[in-house]
């Protein structure tokens, strides 16, 4: 009788056997030239050559289609393999993802998860990954997971007929255990800024910034959540040395806190985007339109409807690259369109808001802007809030608490899926009554006075 395969659950995947009813979503990331080569194997060839692996080679013991839960569909794989016949408390793991969750830390994720089988479950006692010469993104996967440098093996034959050298990494149990006590204590924190960390004046204090490098450069897992773009974000910043990603546009992406560079990106739907424009139509409001245009970051506006709100904005940012102005309103919405912004006076958003509020397929904030007059409508996916955020970066970076600071009213959902947070002495009134205490005022330096002081 058939031995029944495991299935297995992380934060964000499930970890489950290969079907053959799998082989289209097979095909369509292992046909990627990208994938196979780099791990020296060829690309699938049709949907049926996929199924023919998926019954030959991906149905062996411990075996897994990697599943998003989020969708339901595998976008990679994962297994424990043998390592030496010699060795048969050994094992190896091997891995590969489709292109378009790369930089996503889920193989990191999946990885811990089948370490933790092969140790606490399986009885191993080492546990090995190897990569080709060249194949960064394997390195840093095992890297990320604990694994160290054993040795290297030159001349080596691949499948695909070729030559390569291989590098051959491994963690021991008792390595694995060591990491494992101390990814226990991890945790990260996730700072909003304007109006926490950053001063009245939109700014970081000396006092915060030495401090929270020498925090970080001790191995403190700090970052932030702002409704900021990276561009606003990193000037305002500047001169705090982060090394974790941050999170943007109230959680809409996770970026490389110092290129920008996405990890992680929530878009509109073409039918989410019909109904934000007919309702913008139906209220008069004239938007700012975030999306990749061509592969660039625009800001973009119809020059024909520009408000006083848009004005206060567009001149708070000269030099702003990516500020793009239309006069065709078609055009407002061209490319990949993730975040939309109205800015004006609370009674003229207030029943657009409530329009787009009540629709289950967004995240929606209405706010007062800490700098100026205006009322601010910032629209969003449904899952792009700073919480899911955190909680992604957290999984990605492997830590077990997450531990918060905020002031406003879009810093409620980050409280609320956090472990500890903590509200500034100026925050809002709604935000204090659910922190788990109140620190000191942005004016006080309360976040990093609180970090160098826990």
């Amino acid at each position: 009788m058939k031995k029944q395969l495991s299935i297995l659950e992380t934060d964000r995947l499930i970890l489950r056997p290969w079907r053959e009813s799998d082989a289209p979503d097979l095909y369509e990331y292992a046909k990627d030239e990208r994938v196979g080569p780099a791990a020296g194997w060829p690309p699938h060839t049709s949907v049926e050559n996929s199924r023919h692996i998926i019954r030959t080679v991906l149905s062996a013991p411990e075996t897994y289609a990697v599943v998003l839960k989020s969708s339901g569909k595998p976008i990679g794989s994962v297994g424990i393999m043998p390592f030496d016949d010699a060795k048969p408390d050994e094992a190896e793991i091997g891995y590969w993802l489709g292109v378009p969750f790369w930089g996503q830390g889920l193989i990191p994720e999946a990885v811990r998860r089948l370490l933790a089988r092969c140790f606490c479950k399986l009885g191993h006692t080492a546990v090995w990954c190897v990569y080709y010469e060249g194949n960064e993104k394997s390195k840093r996967v095992q890297e990320k997971c604990g694994f160290r440098y054993h040795h290297t093996e030159k001349h080596k034959l691949t499948p695909l007929g070729d030559r390569r050298t291989e590098y051959y990494n491994r963690i021991t149990r008792e390595e694995y255990e060591r990491r494992r006590g101390a990814a226990e204590e991890k945790t990260l924190y996730v700072t909003d800024l304007d109006g926490t960390l950053l001063g009245p004046d939109a700014a970081l204090s000396e006092y915060t910034k030495h401090t929270l490098n020498k925090l970080i450069a001790g191995g403190l897992c700090f970052t932030y959540a702002t409704a900021r773009s990276w561009h606003s974000a990193v000037k305002v910043t500047e001169g705090l040395r982060l090394t974790l990603p941050a999170i943007i546009f109230n959680g809409t992406a996770i970026v490389e806190a110092a290129s920008g560079k996405v990890l992680s990106l929530e878009s509109f739907t073409p039918s989410e985007l019909e109904f934000i424009k007919e309702k913008l139509e139906q209220y008069q409001i004239a938007p700012l339109v975030h999306a990749f245009v061509d592969e660039k970051e625009r800001v973009s506006w119809n020059r024909q409807c520009e408000t006083s709100g848009i004005h206060d904005y567009l001149s708070s940012r000269p030099g702003d690259t990516r500020q793009r102005g239309v006069s065709d309103s078609r055009a407002l919405f061209d490319g990949t369109v993730f975040y939309v912004t109205c800015i004006a006076t609370e009674p003229e958003l207030r029943l657009f808001y409530e329009a787009i509020k009540k629709e289950q397929r967004f995240t929606c904030v209405l706010q007062q802007d800490v700098y100026s007059p205006f009322y601010w409508c910032e629209i969003m996916p449904q899952n792009a809030t700073k919480a899911a955020a955190a909680q992604k970066l957290k999984a990605m970076l492997g830590c077990s608490r997450l531990v918060t600071f905020g002031d406003a009213l879009n810093d409620i959902p980050l409280f609320e899926g956090a472990d500890r947070c903590y509200a500034v002495q100026n925050a809002a009134p709604e935000l204090k009554r659910i922190a788990t205490g109140i620190i000191g005022a942005n004016t006080e330096n309360g976040v990093a006075r609180f970090l160098a002081q826990a």
